[in-house]
């Protein structure tokens, strides 16, 4: 009963970005299912790139290409707070979020019709401004 007891409050200590990044997916593995994930509600986490005419998610530790198989567009339904995010292609903000996942045969998502997925945005989980600078 002890060890049971000291088990449930190490669990409950856990710092909660942790935990959501544990229980989200990573951009990689969305992209690698193909449409097993298609018109559904995902937890994903990756880095946020935000230029001119771009605004994409993408692996972490990832040098930045927009047309790379692994960036995919961000739409956001207006209703969380992602727009305020910033980011850069030199500085990409690590974040956790909760959105829809869609993906089409071609490329017919964001700025020109670039990218083949895209994430509607509903709600941002976790951001970290310290983590985006070394």
């Amino acid at each position: 009963m002890g060890l049971l007891i000291c088990g449930a409050s190490t669990t409950l200590s856990w710092p909660q970005q942790e935990i959501r990044r544990e229980s989200s997916l990573e951009v990689r593995e969305i992209v690698d299912a193909g449409s097993k994930y298609t018109n559904r509600v995902v937890t994903v986490h990756g880095c946020y790139v935000k230029d001119f005419e771009v605004r994409v998610l993408q692996p972490c530790g990832y040098k930045f290409n927009q047309f790379d198989k692994y960036s995919i567009w961000l739409d956001y339904d207006g209703s969380s707070d992602f727009g305020r995010l910033e980011a850069s292609r030199s500085d990409p903000l690590p974040v956790i979020l909760k959105a829809e996942f869609q993906t089409g045969r071609g490329r017919h998502y964001g700025h020109l019709d670039a990218y083949r997925y895209r994430l509607i945005v509903h709600e941002v989980l976790w951001h970290d401004e310290a983590q985006k600078r070394p």
